[in-house]
């Protein structure tokens, strides 16, 4: 290593061929190369505080040396032996070399630099997969603009973390940014970035669920506007992001009843109601009377209540319904009672008590109930529109 301005000093050469030689000694040769290197690095010290100064090229190869000292005293064997050779030479504590074993001790760590290598290969594999696994969740169905984003981004963090520190290219690059550190030190410096990379994964991964809920709140804005195709859309990569997002289920059931597709809602609402959500047990009750399917209404629905009184109230009314569509009026009539207790206008259970007041015999009763429900019931729902028309039949019936 040719000196800037002038030939590499005689001491700096010994110090370079005895480190060179304690690299490459085999282990016969080991201690007395070690010995060696560290008396002509008490050479090195002498000129450096004899009043004359190095150039600084000259000081900057005896840091690199120094660096390369630590990191071979810190691997060797012999490391140990520092200790008999100060007490015969009794160096002061500026020799630092002579004490490299109480650092090097501490150290150690080194030997097991396979085990923190193979530890970030196998952080670096889970951050992978967990970014795959959101790749697929985002790109499933069509990407969109914020999917897009949201890979891309993730995707060039992977390459610049992954790629910088496993190819040839980054690890040049960390050599750079290490180089002032033993080389052990790298395995560690890779271990972070990984430990860093799988951090930043696990973060992304984990804000799945509220990213979900913007897909979600923007699938219910657009059903609301009647742009369905795009709210089903939104609401289905709500449900790819967060399978198990009770919510979104339930609203992509109320897309699916909106375009009449009941079977398809009736597997959400039912999706969404193994999720706990009581609003979803009552939608997937109403679908299957809907569907003649009363007796699986009244196993859904019986026995199961809601903390809210306005889903409680419409849970009531689905099995009283489910009930009278299996003439089981003396089951439906203490339902329908309730509901009216506390909601004495309520279009449909109205039209229920009336058919079961009917069914039970009670025609007086029953003719009060019809008038009730022509007064009440609109068209919002296919049910009330039917049982209208039944009112506004049995009334001119009885005149």
């Amino acid at each position: 290593m040719p000196e800037v301005g002038g030939a590499t000093p005689a001491h700096v050469q010994d110090y370079q061929r005895t480190v060179g030689e304690l690299r490459l000694a085999t282990s016969d040769q080991a201690a007395d190369r070690l010995l060696a290197t560290l008396i002509v690095r008490d050479a090195v010290h002498r000129q450096l505080t004899d009043g004359r100064r190095d150039a600084p090229a000259t000081v900057e190869q005896i840091v690199q040396l120094d660096s390369e000292l630590y990191e071979l005293v810190s691997r060797s064997p012999h490391r140990q032996k520092l200790r008999r050779w100060r007490r015969t030479l009794a160096p002061g504590t500026e020799s630092w070399w002579w004490y490299l074993d109480q650092e090097a001790s501490h150290a150690q760590w080194h030997d097991w630099n396979w085990v923190w290598d193979g530890l970030a290969i196998l952080l670096f594999a889970v951050g992978l997969a967990l970014l795959a696994e959101m790749a697929r969740r985002f790109l499933t169905g069509g990407p969109d603009g914020l999917s897009w984003y949201w890979i891309a981004i993730q995707a060039l963090i992977a390459l610049v973390v992954v790629g910088g520190a496993l190819t040839k290219t980054g690890q040049a690059l960390l050599a750079r940014i290490f180089k002032r550190l033993p080389a052990y030190w790298w395995a560690y410096g890779r271990l972070a970035i990984a430990i860093g990379f799988v951090g930043l994964m696990l973060l992304s991964y984990n804000a799945l669920p509220a990213v979900a809920q913007l897909f979600n709140n923007r699938g219910s804005e657009r059903r609301a506007a009647g742009e369905m195709l795009t709210a089903q859309h939104s609401l289905e990569r709500a449900i790819l992001l967060q399978p198990e997002y009770s919510q979104a289920h339930y609203n992509l059931g109320l897309l699916h009843e909106d375009m009449l597709d009941y079977e398809a809602a009736l597997a959400e609402y039912q999706y969404a109601a193994k999720g706990g959500l009581d609003t979803a047990y009552n939608n997937a009750a109403r679908l299957l009377i809907l569907m003649g399917r009363p007796a699986e209404a009244v196993t859904l629905l019986q026995g199961r209540s809601a903390e809210d009184q306005a889903t409680q109230v419409q849970m009531s009314k689905n099995l009283a319904w489910a009930w009278v569509e299996q003439d089981a009026f003396g089951n439906a009539l203490p339902l329908l009672q309730s509901v009216l207790a506390l909601e004495p206008e309520h279009p449909a259970a109205n039209c229920l008590l009336a058919i079961t007041l009917e069914g039970l015999g009670r025609q007086g009763e029953a003719t009060d109930g019809w008038n009730e429900c022509v007064r009440l019931t609109g068209s919002a729902f296919p049910e009330e529109v039917r049982w209208r028309l039944l009112a506004q039949e049995k009334l001119q019936a009885a005149e």
